[in-house]
């Protein structure tokens, strides 16, 4: 698996070991953020950022292609984006290409229901990736079964519009995550995914989405009651970073059958959550998204694309 490098613009904070997520909500809210110390992953936040090569405009309501090709199969001028829910409640979405304006319409969606999936993205889950021409999005949360995109959600609930996203640039593939963030009820950030599988290895990565109090994560395996961590001290809205983890957060480890996959508190203050009889076969790709008071979703980067919205292991859902 050849390392990428990773093209960023708007960066809002500069980290000595990378930059932890970078929410657009803080700007908009007067919030804080917290943290540093976890791999580079985009920014979600940051004051208007570059109008890149924002694509092409009249988009229709379909014009995500559903086929999203994998690794270097990325076609030239295309970037991949899915949207998870890690958050409580179903959420739907539109978009359209960066307008620093913020007068143009939303054009290309609603993600789901344009897609026959009326009841949005639910807890838990993430959609398919949408291959877009490269460029920077802005992101509306619309009522769920929406047949258009005018209508947003009420501003109060999660529902403004989200204008500082990051910029995709063509052949990297995205996550746009929706997580808890403190009061502000939930924030989207962007998380770049790595797609290209690495040979006879698992590739694994730990993202800490909090919400607040501020308490860093250690990912590892459980064996007969005994913790071995992995991807340590993980930073609140922050992916894992440290010895031979890759600029994106994942480490490359042995295929793995049967195991036992943990969160801790970095203090070492007990198991917070697990995924049990959990198998890793050479070549998967996975990020465990968890929180510091649980649960934990595993979710796959890879798998198959017809599916509009596809489920992540859940830490709360027995095997």
């Amino acid at each position: 698996m050849g390392s990428r490098e990773i093209a960023l613009t708007a960066l809002v904070a500069v980290c000595s070991q990378g930059c932890a997520f970078l929410q657009d909500e803080i700007a908009e809210h007067g919030g804080h953020h917290h943290g540093g110390g976890g791999s580079s992953v985009g920014t979600g936040g940051g004051s208007g950022g570059t109008d890149a090569d924002a694509g092409t405009t009249g988009e229709d309501a379909n014009s995500g292609d559903d086929a999203a090709p994998l690794g270097d199969a990325a076609a030239e001028g295309t970037a991949y984006l899915r949207f998870g829910n890690f958050a409580s409640s179903p959420v739907d979405y539109c978009l359209r290409p960066h307008d620093p304006a913020d007068t143009a319409p939303f054009t290309i969606g609603p993600v789901l229901a344009s897609r026959g999936v009326a009841t949005g993205i639910s807890s838990g889950s993430v959609t398919q990736y949408l291959a877009l021409p490269s460029g920077q999005y802005d992101v509306r949360d619309v009522p769920l079964g929406s047949s258009d995109c005018s209508t947003r959600r009420d501003p109060t609930t999660q529902g403004r519009d989200r204008t500082k996203l990051s910029v995709l640039p063509s052949g990297t593939s995205w996550t746009f995550a929706l997580m808890p963030y403190a009061n502000h009820d939930a924030t989207l950030v962007a998380v770049q995914d790595e797609r290209a599988p690495a040979e006879g290895r698992a590739l694994l990565r730990g993202a800490n989405i909090g919400s607040y109090p501020s308490i860093n994560l250690d990912f590892g395996f459980v064996a007969d009651d005994a913790f071995a961590p992995l991807l340590t001290n993980v930073p609140l809205h922050a992916v894992s970073s440290g010895p031979g983890v890759d600029p994106l957060g994942y480490l490359p480890i042995e295929p793995i059958s049967g195991a036992t996959l943990a969160i801790r508190h970095s203090t070492g203050t007990g198991i917070v959550a697990k995924l049990a009889n959990l198998d890793l076969p050479a070549g998967a790709v996975v990020t465990a998204y968890a929180s510091v008071t649980g649960p934990m979703f595993l979710c796959s980067e890879l798998g198959d694309s017809s599916e509009p919205l596809v489920s992540c292991r859940d830490s709360r859902v027995a095997p």
